[in-house]
This record gives C-alpha cells, sequence and structure tokens, in this order.
C-alpha cells in the first residue's frame, strides 16, 4: 500500500503544479500547489487526529516524489503536451488511494465509524481544497455535489467493506471503480458541452 500511497502523492503533486501553471501563477505558487494537493489532505488528518507527528516527515519519500512530480510538470509544461486521459485514471487511483490511507490511519485510532469516514473524505479531497481555496481564491469542488457525493460514497463503502474485513485490496478496487464512474461521467458531460458550444458557434456564424 505505501507504494500505492507514494504514486497517488506523485499523481496529486503533478496535476496540482500544473493546474497552477495552466493558471500562470507564479513559480512560489505553482511549488505550493504541488505540496498542498500531495499532502495537504493528510497533514489536516494528523492534526484532527492529535498523533503528534507528520507522516511526510516521518518518511522522506513522500518528499522527494512531490519534488519529483514538480520536475516532471516543469518538463510537460515546456513541450506542452497533454496527457487527460492517463491522468484522469491516475487521479481516480489517487483519490482512491488517499481515501483508503485516510480511513486506516483513523481506524488505527480507533475512531468511530463517522469520523473514520470523515477522514477519508479529508485525505481523499481535502489537499485539492486547500489549493484552490488558499492559491486560486476558490473552493468549486464544493459546489461539484456529484463529485463530492462520490467521494463520501466511495469512504462510506470503503469503511463498511473494512469493518467487515473485506481484504484491502479489493476495498481499494471497488473504490477505484466508483471514482472511475464519476471521472468517465465527467468525460461524457464535457464532451457534451463541447458540442453544444460547437452547435451554438454555428448557429452564430450561420446568422
Amino acid at each position: 500500500m505505501i507504494y500505492l500511497d507514494l504514486l497517488s502523492t506523485w499523481v496529486f503533486a503533478l496535476l496540482g503544479s500544473q493546474l497552477l501553471m495552466r493558471h500562470r501563477q507564479p513559480w512560489f505558487k505553482v511549488v505550493m500547489a504541488g505540496f498542498l494537493s500531495a499532502i495537504g489532505g493528510g497533514t489536516a488528518r494528523e492534526l484532527l487526529l492529535l498523533r503528534g507527528s507528520f507522516f511526510w516527515l516521518e518518511d522522506l519519500r513522500y518528499i522527494a516524489a512531490i519534488l519529483l512530480a514538480l520536475l516532471c510538470a516543469y518538463i510537460m509544461h515546456r513541450v506542452r503536451r497533454r496527457f487527460t486521459n492517463t491522468f484522469d485514471m491516475l487521479n481516480a487511483l489517487g483519490t482512491s488511494t488517499f481515501i483508503m490511507v485516510g480511513i486506516m490511519a483513523a481506524m488505527a485510532q480507533n475512531c468511530p465509524a463517522a469520523v473514520v469516514v470523515a477522514m477519508g473524505v479529508l485525505t481523499g479531497v481535502g489537499g485539492g481544497l486547500l489549493r484552490d481555496q488558499i492559491l486560486l481564491g476558490q473552493s468549486s469542488w464544493f459546489s461539484n455535489y456529484r463529485y463530492m457525493g462520490v467521494v463520501l460514497l466511495s469512504a462510506t463503502v470503503a469503511t463498511c467493506l473494512l469493518l467487515a474485513e473485506l481484504n484491502l485490496y479489493l476495498t481499494l478496487l471497488v473504490t477505484l471503480a466508483l471514482n472511475i464512474g464519476q471521472d468517465k461521467s465527467d468525460d461524457r458531460n464535457r464532451t457534451r458541452l463541447r458540442a453544444n458550444q460547437e452547435t451554438v458557434k454555428h448557429y452564430r456564424q450561420a446568422f
């Protein structure tokens, strides 16, 4: 599980820094975005659970993964290539893995089931919310009720399955399936929106 967690840290740092690059933000904000996206949610979880230490200080591989992601983001920005489909899949994997990590951290502290679910949600999306609010001054995820609903559903289902002592990796696969389904639904909506925009543009040109 540690290697999936490190991969998810890399993915979130990469996606977070690329988002700020697309907004043409200064480099110190790009670096902050990478760190907030990757470890913001987990850090907030550790503070709420009163663990007294941070996972990314105990294991410096997390910092290394973030720095590697920042380097990759810079290279990809320079060559200006898009990997949308690949990173949609990796984003779903990262969200699912972070949800699982948050759930297991709360269960290790013998937290009630509702707190376990909340820690899963916080770890899964907290970093992105912090990044958007601090660096972009917006929290668009709160208005995306369907996305937040899928994350909450994923955390709830994963908690129930783990409490029922289902295998950890089978639980991760179920959580991943829920998040991939959300990504594919978003892809269809984006395709439909682009088609509608092209139609409107065509009619405006015609008249």
